[in-house]
């Protein structure tokens, strides 16, 4: 892993998209407006650096992932894609008023890398449910038998697909599932069901999603 304040990340290729304010640990907010304000397809790269934080991956790897993921019929994109996929966070990055939250660096023969800082990792792997202390529900209350029913059940249905090669799309999902549960609930709060179950099925040494880290 290379380290919040390893010189890697100033030999970047980025240009001005990394000057001024870093993202830091009072930033929790922006960086939630940030991600939801991305495509499906961004989310799904944005998943990918957060949950290697401090890894350097090339564009190569996410664009086979990102084919796998969306079952484009033509086969593998191509490296190129990734960066077209990445330039929707010129809006959010503006209204942010910080840096780019990831880096990459071109290569003079091969494939870009990409990565995130730990620390900015860490804080939008947050954002993708809002914060819970002491792993308490984020909204409230308890759940029905029903409700934790439609979660689990989704969550395997993901799972499946994830290790059959099939596509699915998780903020489709989630979507998806709100309907059939109390409106009370919200998106964060089925993320962090979902990173609850990531947990438990750590502890039985299961498969489990990676995108769903867990608490």
């Amino acid at each position: 892993m290379v380290l919040d304040d390893d010189p890697v990340w100033e030999q970047h290729s980025g240009g001005s998209g990394h000057s001024g304010t870093e993202w830091g640990a009072g930033d929790a907010l922006l960086a939630e407006a940030f991600y939801a304000a991305l495509p499906d397809s961004a989310q799904f790269v944005f998943d990918l650096m957060m949950d290697r934080p401090g890894e350097q991956v090339s564009s190569d790897w996410i664009a086979a992932q990102l084919s796998r993921q969306f079952g484009d019929a033509a086969g593998t994109r191509s490296r190129r894609s990734v960066s077209a996929v990445l330039s929707s966070v010129s809006q959010p990055h503006r209204r942010s008023g910080r840096r780019l939250p990831f880096y990459w660096w071109r290569q003079s023969a091969g494939a870009t890398l990409y990565g995130m800082k730990p620390g900015v990792a860490q804080l939008f792997r947050q954002s993708r449910q809002p914060a819970a202390g002491d792993g308490a529900d984020p909204d409230g209350g308890d759940w029905s038998a029903a409700e934790v029913t439609a979660v689990v059940g989704d969550y395997l249905e993901m799972l499946q697909a994830e290790i059959t090669g099939q596509r699915y799309v998780k903020a489709h999902h989630r979507r998806a599932l709100l309907t059939r549960l109390d409106p009370v609930r919200t998106g964060g709060a089925v993320e962090y069901k979902h990173q609850n179950i990531s947990a438990a099925m750590l502890d039985l040494g299961l498969p489990w999603i990676r995108g769903y880290t867990s608490p």
